[in-house]
């Protein structure tokens, strides 16, 4: 989550002029998607409190196993702490990367409140059509906003979730917050580094969760 990516977003939610709206209720998959990202955030602010890096074993460890989507499988007690040593070396880089990005954003608006502030809402119950309308089903599905709170009209940035999948996830988990612009289409890049992964999937056909390098 670097600045560039992060002025281009924000820019775009200038262009469309977007502003949230509550006229329609997110269903149980997305009141848990909106439950496990403010369950992340809050786990940042934790730390940042604490005064503590996000990306020591026993931390990275734990969001992976409750937030985070790495594309590692679970075992049958869904226990999934062996997602780090799964992790190649430029997929653990882009991890940590990620991770004291999102810390960063966080910690240097900690005296504005943001985190206390910060959730999302499903992108299909705001009015940003101009990104809405460029993504995939599955995008427009599994795409959120993130915003402050206290200014509902203001887009501070889109996040992809990975939604239950069999022998996978039990849960949502998050895949990626930033969003880009390449060969006319908005991909995601992900916590570990992949882009546009999200386009092997379909709604119920999960059928290669070999993952890309």
């Amino acid at each position: 989550m670097q600045k560039a990516p992060y002025l281009f977003l924000i820019i775009l939610g200038f262009i469309s002029s977007s502003c949230l709206s509550q006229k329609k209720d997110s269903n149980d998959y997305e009141k848990n998607c909106i439950q496990v990202f403010n369950n992340f955030k809050n786990y940042m602010h934790s730390c940042i409190k604490e005064k503590a890096g996000p990306t020591d074993t026993t931390r990275l460890t734990y969001m992976l196993s409750h937030f985070l989507f790495t594309n590692s499988k679970i075992d049958t007690s869904h226990q999934i702490a062996n997602d780090i040593n799964a992790l190649s070396d430029d997929e653990m880089n882009n991890l940590k990367t990620e991770l004291n990005s999102f810390y960063r954003y966080l910690q240097e608006r900690e005296g504005e409140g943001l985190a206390e502030n910060l959730t999302v809402i499903p992108i299909r119950l705001s009015e940003d059509k101009f990104i809405y309308n460029n993504l995939t089903s599955f995008q427009k599905e599994n795409t959120f906003i993130f915003y402050d709170k206290r200014s509902p009209k203001k887009i501070l940035g889109y996040i992809l979730f990975m939604p239950p999948m069999k022998n996978l996830i039990t849960s949502p988990k998050i895949w990626s917050w930033t969003l880009e612009f390449k060969f006319g289409k908005f991909v995601f890049k992900s916590v570990t580094g992949e882009e546009g992964y999200e386009y092997m999937f379909g709604p119920g056909e999960f059928k290669d969760q070999t993952r890309q390098h």
